[in-house]
């Protein structure tokens, strides 16, 4: 008895090993619960100063999109020039590129550059008296 239970083990055994540690679930391309990082053209602003964001404290970088107000994550206000010159983000409301995601209530971008400005647009803006 011993015998054929032996035999029937080592007969067997290569169909059991060959499922070893095989990954038998099918591979998903479904990446749904990952945001997709995608490039858009949105107005970028200081939260505090262009936007008024409530909660938020000092110059730091936002996008609005859709109508709504997001935090920028991964790029900072002054990567885009001083947030503080004439045509810094502070002052004035830029349109530009972004790259990444919403996730939440913020955008957590990869890149970020800023559209040329039109030099009528701030003709005459000073920077000096600026506050916040």
């Amino acid at each position: 008895m011993k015998a054929l239970l032996a035999m029937c083990l080592v007969a067997c055994a290569p169909f059991w090993l060959s499922g070893c540690g095989a990954n038998t679930a099918p591979e998903s391309n479904d990446e749904s619960s990952e945001p997709h990082a995608q490039a858009m053209e949105v107005d970028f602003g200081c939260a505090t100063c262009i936007y008024g964001m409530e909660g938020v404290t000092g110059c730091v970088l936002a996008v609005e999109i859709e109508g709504e107000y997001h935090l920028v994550d991964g790029v900072d206000i002054d990567d885009l020039g001083n947030a503080h010159a004439a045509d810094g983000l502070c002052l004035v409301e830029r349109q530009g590129t972004i790259t990444g995601a919403i996730e939440g209530d913020r955008f957590v971008a990869t890149s970020a550059s800023l559209l040329p400005l039109n030099p009528e647009h701030h003709e005459g803006d000073d920077a000096s008296d600026h506050q916040h």
